[in-house]
């Protein structure tokens, strides 16, 4: 990521990563169905000219879906298995769902792409969510992040694969918030090594292409 350059922060929640890419010099188009995160990103970056927020979610297809809220205003999902399989495994003992949930708009990466240009770098973290943004792309970019929990190893296998199968991708483990990235492995080393973690590991898998055009020029500025 370059001063100047463009990023993409899919769940955005309430701007950490945000103030990261801003403090770069990036531009940043920050994806936020929430409300609640929505309002606080507006309130915390609004007035930054290399800002944009856009209160939607991302998926494989343009429509809308149904988004569950929690007892927290910054958790929330489109995936029941995730919901399923987070609250038997005790993830977020201190939170629970709700019965409510809020309509939302939802788009994919492809069309972000051909509105703000490819970014150099994509973070994905839409709380089980993950393999069906990942499915709504189909360009091959610089370098992106997807959240992985152990409860769910094969939603985290089959963003890999679409991956793998979409462009030259080299792969990286990052455990927690540590942000300290293991060695650049495979599409097959990278799932052995998630199918080794304990059931309530979580993290993020970073990508990274070895052909990617750093960048191009955007629909509209």
């Amino acid at each position: 990521m370059q001063p100047g350059g463009l990023s993409f922060d899919i769940g955005a929640n309430v701007g950490n990563r945000v103030e990261l890419f801003v403090e770069i010099g990036s531009r940043v188009v920050a994806v936020a169905p929430q409300p609640e995160c929505a309002r606080t990103l507006g309130l915390r970056f609004g007035s930054d000219p290399r800002f944009t927020l856009l209160q939607v979610a991302v998926g494989d297809e343009p429509g809308s879906a149904r988004l569950r809220l929690s007892t927290s205003p910054v958790l929330a999902s489109m995936s029941p298995r995730f919901i399923e399989a987070t609250t038997g495994s005790g993830r977020f003992a201190h939170d629970h769902w709700l019965d409510d949930t809020v309509d939302v708009r939802v788009t994919t990466l492809d069309h972000l792409i051909a509105v703000f240009g490819v970014p150099d770098f994509i973070k994905i973290d839409i709380e089980g969510a993950e393999p069906q943004a990942l499915a709504g792309l189909t360009v091959e970019v610089p370098a992106l992040s997807f959240e992985f929990a152990c409860e769910l190893t094969d939603h985290a296998a089959s963003c890999v694969q679409h991956l793998a199968n979409s462009g030259s991708y080299d792969f990286a483990l990052s455990e927690g918030e540590s942000h300290d990235l293991g060695p650049w492995v495979t599409a097959d080393e990278i799932v052995t090594r998630l199918g080794q973690l304990p059931i309530l590991a979580w993290g993020d898998v970073y990508a990274r292409s070895r052909t990617a055009a750093k960048y191009v020029e955007p629909v509209r500025a």
